[in-house]
């Protein structure tokens, strides 16, 4: 079952009433919400905290964790139990559902998009299909970066390795530039100019040109370049903002987006995750920047109550309060690797909200069912489900789903 303040706030606010005292609910944030109890103003009343810490977690996108936690912590009260029962019941979000074909995850993903409860999260994979439509798809899906490209101009010597981008950006760091910002700045420029993009206009049917005219109120992305923002633009989406993850600054000058703002349909937050065009250095490409970036994600992500992380807060109630689809990802891509591993994997695992991931087909059943167990084993308490086909397909089918 998903939060709905309407219909939920004042019963689980009772509820808690009924089964914790001020001293019970210390111990429970103590124990399991690292840092908030430090937000919470514990000299009120009951009823006072008990609506100030429903209105915090559910800012911070945690109010199932709580609700979860909460009645871990005091089983016994009967209130509790029934109220937190549907959210935790096996039968609903925790549970691996198994979807019996592509039109019924569309039709699920469709009803969450329109009612604002889809994010995405988009690989470098979404932007190459749109940046280089005269390479094979099937290059594309294994290789995004062109890393294996990149390798022949640099004269990369390892064969086998070509095509992972982390390490032939290491070899030209190492070999070939000694400084981070021309290293980034001379491989932007070599995709840029292999690049042949089309104008976002009334013809253009790319996947990104759809996915900009969908209800997304915000779109995560791993990639460096900018043109999902002008995917928006076209779309009339023009009072988008544009934020990156500053993984690699020592310091935090400010990790909010911007007072007063609210990411909507209309004025979409699009945040690239692994560094921008426009900032080369923010851009995770070698060996070294994946460790150092998996290092901060993974310390921002476990302070994430926090106001001196990295992280804005929006980002981690989005998350906290969304299903998340992730387009264009492969099991060999190191971003995806260096995501779902860690804290990060673990509040996948706590959101009890739907996971959904288009996968390329790998053009063979075994495989691809192999493929499919793994990962639902892999994140064995979200709730995931697969959609196999090129991010092209899975773009028409939600559209014509959400016009339908």
């Amino acid at each position: 079952m998903d939060w709905d303040r309407e219909k939920h706030a004042e019963k689980f606010h009772k509820s808690l009433i009924e089964a914790f005292n001020k001293e019970t609910l210390k111990s429970l944030l103590y124990f399991k919400f690292n840092g908030l109890i430090n937000e919470i103003d514990f000299d009120t009343d009951l009823s006072a905290l008990v609506l100030d810490l429903i209105m915090t977690v559910e800012k911070k996108g945690l109010i199932l964790k709580l609700i979860k936690e909460a009645n871990e912590f005091n089983p016994g009260n009967l209130m509790l139990k029934e109220f937190a029962s549907p959210f935790l019941s096996p039968k609903t979000d925790m549970a691996l559902v198994e979807i019996s074909n592509q039109q019924q995850l569309i039709d699920i993903l469709g009803v969450k998009a329109m009612n604002g409860r889809c994010i995405l999260l988009l690989s470098q994979s979404v932007t190459s299909t749109y940046m280089f439509p005269d390479i094979d798809q099937h290059e594309l899906d294994r290789d995004p970066f062109l890393a294996s490209r990149w390798a022949d101009e640099i004269k990369y010597p390892l064969e086998e390795d070509k095509f992972i981008i982390p390490r032939v950006a290491q070899f030209a760091a190492t070999m070939t530039y000694q400084d981070d910002f021309i290293l980034k700045t001379e491989y932007l420029k070599f995709m840029k100019t292999m690049a042949k993009p089309t104008p976002f206009d009334q013809n253009n049917n790319s996947a990104l040109s759809l996915l900009a005219q969908m209800p997304f109120s915000i779109y995560l992305t791993t990639s460096p370049f900018q043109y999902i923002e002008e995917a928006l633009q076209a779309a009339g989406k023009n009072n988008y903002t544009s934020k990156h993850y500053h993984w690699y600054e020592s310091q935090v000058k400010n990790n909010k987006i911007e007072i007063g703002y609210e990411p909507s349909v209309d004025q979409p937050l699009v945040y690239h995750l692994q560094g921008v065009e426009k900032d080369p250095l923010s851009v995770v490409l070698t060996e070294e920047d994946y460790f150092e970036f998996h290092r901060r994600l993974a310390n921002d992500l476990e302070n994430r109550f926090q106001s001196d992380n990295r992280l804005p807060p929006e980002i981690m109630t989005l998350l906290g309060n969304n299903a998340l689809i992730l387009l264009g990802y492969n099991l060999y891509d190191w971003s995806f690797r260096s995501f779902f591993r860690g804290p990060f994997k673990e509040i996948l695992n706590q959101r009890m909200n739907s996971v959904a991931a288009q996968f390329p087909p790998l053009n063979d059943p075994g495989k691809d069912a192999i493929v499919e167990k793994f990962l639902k084993k892999y994140f064995s308490d979200a709730r995931f489900d697969l959609y196999w086909g090129s991010v092209q397909k899975f773009a028409e089918d939600l559209l014509e789903k959400l016009r339908a």
